[in-house]
């Protein structure tokens, strides 16, 4: 009798021995891949940041940041996109990616008359300046006039999940209630240069 009841003990203690030792193995195994990833993530954002410091004559790198992490790092760059985010009103739990481009575009294109059309020993070089616009001028006797426009542009874009109504939403939002819903990716992109304009963009989700 006493024998069993030692048996049974013994069994009892080598179970939870057994449980406890799966419990402790599954946690580390967990805590590995955490810090796994943490480090691939980490390894990846310098290569990024490599990259961008390089220029982009290479394929960019995708960050891969929280939202926690983009308000940490508090760079020129991320206050924008953050601040922009906030006036768009895209949750945070919403937003999928975010992408900044600093764009400029310059080109110098030089006009020779035939005829003179400037006083002697004129030659003037003069600028104008705008926030995202400027037009260099040249003009030279007797002839000659160079224009170098440059313009800038910041453009951000964001990308999030927005829940919608299959078909077209009803009147009352009592019935919109009942109406089924799927996950949709909606596009914000924001050109800061107010002459830029838009006239037509496409984006594609590649689904498998």
């Amino acid at each position: 009798m006493i024998t069993s009841k030692i048996k049974n003990y013994a069994i009892l203690i080598l179970f939870i021995l057994i449980l406890i030792s799966s419990v402790i193995t599954f946690i580390f195994i967990k805590r590995l891949r955490i810090e796994q990833n943490e480090y691939s993530n980490l390894y990846n954002n310098f290569d990024a940041l490599k990259l961008e410091n390089t220029g982009l004559n290479e394929k960019a790198r995708v960050y891969k940041l929280t939202i926690e992490d983009l308000v940490y790092l508090q760079d020129s760059i991320t206050i924008k996109l953050l601040s922009t985010m906030d006036s768009l009103k895209i949750k945070e739990s919403k937003i999928k990616s975010l992408q900044y481009y600093l764009e400029h575009f310059i080109k110098r294109d030089t006009v020779i008359f035939k005829d003179t059309i400037f006083v002697p020993e004129l030659n003037i070089d003069t600028t104008l300046k705008y926030p995202y616009y400027n037009l260099f001028l040249h003009l030279e006797y007797p002839n000659i006039i160079i224009a170098e426009p440059s313009i800038f542009n910041e453009k951000e874009i964001f990308v999030a999940n927005e829940r919608v109504t299959i078909k077209p939403p009803k009147k009352y939002w009592i019935q919109r209630i009942f109406q089924k819903k799927h996950t949709i990716l909606t596009i914000d992109v924001v050109d800061k240069n107010p002459y830029m304009i838009t006239k037509k963009q496409r984006f594609i989700e590649i689904i498998k």
